[in-house]
């Protein structure tokens, strides 16, 4: 969808194409809008939501997860997709669609739900939508993909990379499928170190996108693992267990592992003072633990990357960041 708004001039950059994502506490306000304070005491003023600003100027949006969607969003959408028209309850408003409006709902078939679209309140939606099913792509289809995202990628490499994403998807049994997103993620980390990267860094890039979801000593995460190990040849346990990253730092750089971060220029710009050396060993204590941390966010940090830390209180989330 989003490669069909850019070809036709609705890119998402210049709010032509919106995107909403459902959940069990959506409500109207998300999608019609509401009063809001104003700069002025005691006074309000009416926001548009997404879905009224998409039907009055004739933009795109993307409603994702419509099975997530509760009966009063299904309520609102009903009308919409029957006959054009938009009712604004809070205004007492009728709009009819733009010309150019158009409505796109995704739904997750790996939630087990009926693919048939009997279940759950947005039934009353299908009847009046045209499904397309979006099939996962072929393993010639991947393999195109990835000579089109990396081009630098020796064929050799593709091959072996394909072959244990194939492998994983096949033998993983977790409720987290493992997909093309997770396969895009591994190749990024591998393109980031260049073309002379080893087996071992691949293989560490690999264990940080298929298996950082799970605990560290769940059975699935150590099955995985293996999988990993016997299709890059790599013997895993005496990589994990001496794996230790490395830190170096110069005035504009910060080394960690396998990954280089510059150090911010805005600080500089804003203080007036020169970039040196940090002296990122304070009070943090660099066990290998922490370093392979440390890592693995610094490569998020490096490909723009989001990043869930998830642990017990105490146990140095706040301060890795914070270092």
């Amino acid at each position: 969808i989003e490669q069909l708004a850019a070809s036709t001039g609705r890119g998402a950059s210049d709010g032509s194409l919106l995107k909403v994502q459902m959940g069990e506490d959506t409500d109207n306000k998300v999608l019609l809008g509401t009063y809001v304070c104003t700069d002025v005491p005691g006074t309000f003023q009416y926001q548009e939501g997404v879905l009224t600003q998409a039907v009055r100027k004739g933009l795109w949006l993307l409603i994702e997860d419509i099975d997530q969607a509760p009966m009063d969003v299904i309520s609102t959408l009903l009308p919409l997709v029957e006959n054009n028209s938009l009712f604004i309850p809070g205004r007492s408003e009728t709009l009819q669609a733009h010309n150019d409006f158009q409505l796109f709902f995704t739904y997750r078939t790996s939630s087990k739900r009926d693919e048939g679209a009997s279940f759950g309140n947005w039934a009353v939606l299908s009847p009046h939508l045209t499904r397309v099913s979006v099939l996962e792509p072929t393993h010639d289809e991947l393999s195109s993909i990835l000579r089109q995202k990396f081009p630098l990628q020796q064929q050799q490499q593709r091959v072996r990379i394909l072959a244990t994403f194939n492998e994983l998807v096949s033998a993983s049994k977790s409720r987290r499928k493992i997909t093309l997103r997770d396969l895009i993620k591994w190749c990024r980390r591998i393109e980031m170190q260049g073309s002379t990267v080893g087996v071992e860094d691949a293989f560490h890039s690999a264990i940080e996108c298929f298996c950082a979801m799970f605990p560290n000593e769940s059975d699935e995460k150590h099955r995985i693992t293996s999988i990993i190990a016997r299709e890059l040849g790599v013997r895993e346990a005496g990589i994990l267990v001496r794996y230790k990253p490395t830190i170096s730092e110069t005035n504009e750089h910060i080394q960690i592992g396998r990954c280089s971060l510059s150090k911010s220029i805005s600080i500089q710009q804003a203080t007036g003072s020169k970039l040196g050396l940090t002296g990122h060993s304070f009070s943090y204590a660099h066990t290998k633990v922490s370093l392979q941390l440390m890592e693995r966010v610094a490569v998020c940090i490096k490909l723009n990357e989001p990043v869930l830390l998830v642990g017990e209180t105490g146990t140095g989330k706040t301060t890795t960041v914070q270092n």
